[in-house]
C-alpha cells in the first residue's frame, strides 16, 4: 500500500495490491477472497476489508485512488512445482490463446521469462519496476521471430544451400540474437513498410534480393570492410527473411494484445 499510494495514479490504469496469502489477502477475515484466483475492486469489497486498508494507510499517512485501487489472490503454494503454478499458467494460456492460439505452445518459456525478470528485480534494494504492454509484447515477439524451427533451408531457396548450412553452422547465435533485437527488428520492418507503399506485392525473395545492401547494413552495421562479408550477407538475409515472414503476425499480436481484457 505504501508503495501503490506513491504512484502518480493520473498515469495509471489499476493501482494492484497482488497476493497470494490464503485464505485472504489482507487477513480481514471476511469471506469474498474464497474463491481460488479473485480480483476485486475497493468498492467490491466488504466493509471490514474496506476498513482494514483505509486503517493502513491512515498510519502510513498516505492516500491513494480508491476506484484504481485493485485487490488480487492468486494462489501460489505446494512442493509440487505445477500445483504451485497452476493458476498463474492458466491466466498465461488465456492471453496467450487470445493473442494467437500457436503461441500455447510457449506458455512455460514465457513464464520462464518473466519469473526470471521477477527473480532478478526481487534481488534490487529500491524496487522501482514498470511492466508495460510492449514489455510483454517483445517477449512475444522474442519468442515468436526467434523460434529456431523456421531455420530450415526449404525457407530459404535464394540462397545457396551450401552457403546456408555454413552460415548456420557458424552464426546461428547471432542469427537469432540479430533476429531478436529491437533495433535490427525495427529496422528491417520499417523498411519493409517503406518498400510495401510502391510496392504492397513485393514477396519475402524479391525483397531480400533487391534491398541486399541495406539490408546487410542494418543487421551487421559494418563501417569496415569484413573478412566474412560473403557469409555475414547470407545471414543478413536469413535475419530479413524471418523478419518479413513473421512481420504479419506480429503486428497481429500488438494489435490484439493491445485489445485484449477491453
Amino acid at each position: 500500500m505504501d508503495s501503490l499510494s506513491d504512484v502518480d495514479s493520473s498515469s495509471a490504469e489499476l493501482l494492484i495490491y497482488i497476493s497470494n496469502l490464503e485464505p485472504n489477502p489482507l487477513n480481514s477475515g471476511t469471506k469474498e477472497f474464497d474463491y481460488a484466483c479473485t480480483f476485486l475492486k475497493y468498492n467490491e469489497l466488504s466493509d471490514k476489508s474496506q476498513k482494514k486498508i483505509d486503517n493502513q494507510l491512515k498510519k502510513l499517512n498516505k492516500d491513494i485512488d480508491y476506484d484504481k485501487l485493485l485487490i488480487a489472490k492468486v494462489p501460489f503454494f505446494g512442493e509440487d512445482e505445477y500445483q504451485k503454478q497452476k493458476f498463474v499458467i492458466e491466466q498465461i494460456e488465456k492471453f496467450l490463446s487470445f493473442v494467437s492460439s500457436d503461441l500455447i505452445s510457449y506458455k512455460e518459456r514465457f513464464l520462464d521469462i518473466w519469473e526470471s525478470k521477477a527473480l532478478n528485480n526481487a534481488s534490487e534494494k529500491e524496487l522501482k519496476h514498470r511492466i508495460s504492454k510492449d514489455d510483454i509484447l517483445w517477449d512475444l515477439i522474442v519468442i515468436k521471430i526467434g523460434d529456431k524451427n523456421s531455420l530450415n533451408y526449404s525457407n530459404y531457396n535464394n540462397i545457396n544451400e551450401e552457403d546456408f548450412y555454413e552460415a548456420i553452422e557458424k552464426y546461428e547465435d547471432i542469427i537469432n540474437f540479430k533476429t531478436s533485437n529491437f533495433q535490427v527488428y525495427n529496422k528491417i520492418v520499417n523498411l519493409i513498410d517503406k518498400v510495401k507503399m510502391t510496392n504492397n506485392q513485393i514477396r519475402s525473395d524479391e525483397f531480400i534480393d533487391t534491398y541486399d545492401n541495406e539490408i546487410y547494413s542494418i543487421v551487421f552495421n559494418n563501417t569496415e570492410k569484413s573478412s566474412n562479408e560473403y557469409i555475414e550477407r547470407i545471414c543478413s538475409k536469413i535475419v530479413a527473411k524471418k523478419i518479413f515472414i513473421k512481420n504479419r503476425t506480429i503486428e497481429d499480436f500488438f494489435e490484439r494484445v493491445n485489445n485484449y481484457d477491453n
